[in-house]
């Protein structure tokens, strides 16, 4: 008889393996792990129950994909384990190499699924941001943008705003229903960003990125990214955003008017999600926004939705859904996208 942890562990392993996009490389990975999850076997349980006693509000799919990049950073770090990620191998084969990987680094697994986040870090996720932050600055006439980017890594969001280099780079690929914003500059005073402790770094970083061609052309982007960004100063701090108070204490003590947090959310429980977004909407300098970003049903289907919340308000505002989190696609305007586009502005033809 499984637990209820194990029994919803279980059902996630099933819904995740049959993803539509295949995840770009993870399926296999994830089909692996469901298979050893299903006979029960005893290194993974033990190493899923330190996880959840040591991170009580986490959600399945982040520790499935928190499991995954904690195997993938092993490999790449030790050359003898990234057979297990090869393409050609079948199910049993990969599952008892996948057994022996977990049976030999249980502890080292379980410290690095409790002590990091999922920290993939999209390239092109800023495009939106970019129009929505820019438009709502100009409705509201503000001449002083205090930008915070929570669950940064390594600062690239901040670091990609206002650059009309990368946007152009990176728009073509996302066509907007009914049309594109126009681009608006966003009158940025400071940029901030901050991520739990310890800060992740770039190697952390590339193996959050599957094993495939697509993710590679992804890492390429974000490095191409970084380079582009290099001059931009972005002042970034350790702090987990489930410190309440403390984030409380970071935004007022800043007087920051707009916020981002781009595929954080969905890695905590529903309790957990709205307690940080009150916390930061009961914060804002106002006039003031944040925006979320989170997968289509925390990362079982493709797709994001954005939501704006204005200053005080603990009501979602939808504003545009995306059809690939990646942010390659198309981006749907929702109806409160009237709420944030200046109304003087034109759109630009998709």
């Amino acid at each position: 008889m499984l637990t209820p942890h194990h029994a919803s562990m279980s059902a996630t392993l099933a819904q995740i393996v049959g993803h539509q996009q295949g995840h770009h490389g993870w399926s296999q990975l994830y089909a692996a792990l469901h298979h050893l999850h299903r006979l029960q076997h005893p290194p993974l349980r033990r190493l899923l129950e330190t996880c959840w006693q040591r991170r009580p509000h986490i959600s399945d799919v982040h520790l499935i994909t928190l499991l995954s990049i904690a195997v993938r950073d092993l490999a790449l770090r030790h050359g003898d384990h990234i057979s297990v990620f090869r393409p050609d191998l079948t199910m049993p084969q990969r599952s008892d190499l996948l057994a022996n990987l977990l049976t030999e680094h249980e502890d080292s697994l379980a410290d690095a699924a409790s002590d990091h986040s999922n920290s993939f870090t999209g390239a092109r996720r800023f495009l939106v941001p970019q129009l929505l932050l820019g438009h709502f600055a100009a409705r509201h006439n503000l001449t002083d943008v205090r930008y915070l980017d929570l669950g940064t890594s390594i600062g690239l969001m901040p670091r990609q705003l206002n650059s009309r280099t990368v946007f152009e780079q990176f728009a073509p690929d996302l066509t907007w229903r009914p049309g594109q914003p126009a681009y608006v500059d966003i009158p940025l005073s400071a940029r901030y960003g901050v991520d739990a402790h310890p800060l992740p770094t770039l190697d952390w970083i590339r193996s959050c990125y599957g094993p495939s061609t697509y993710y590679q052309d992804r890492f390429s982007e974000l490095l191409w990214s970084l380079d582009q960004t290099a001059d931009v100063h972005v002042d970034i701090n350790a702090l987990n955003i489930l410190d309440l108070p403390r984030l409380a204490r970071h935004i007022r003590d800043r007087q920051i008017n707009a916020v981002t947090v781009s595929m954080v959310l969905y890695q905590y429980d529903d309790i957990t999600r709205r307690r940080v977004i009150a916390a930061v909407v009961e914060s804002l300098t106002t006039p003031g926004i944040l925006l979320t970003m989170e997968p289509a049903h925390g990362l079982l289907q493709p797709g994001c939705h954005i939501d704006a919340y204005l200053a005080g308000s603990h009501k979602p505002i939808p504003v545009a859904a995306v059809s690939d989190a990646h942010f390659i696609g198309h981006a749907t305007a929702e109806p409160g996208l009237a709420h944030i586009l200046e109304p003087t502005i034109s759109r630009r033809s998709a």
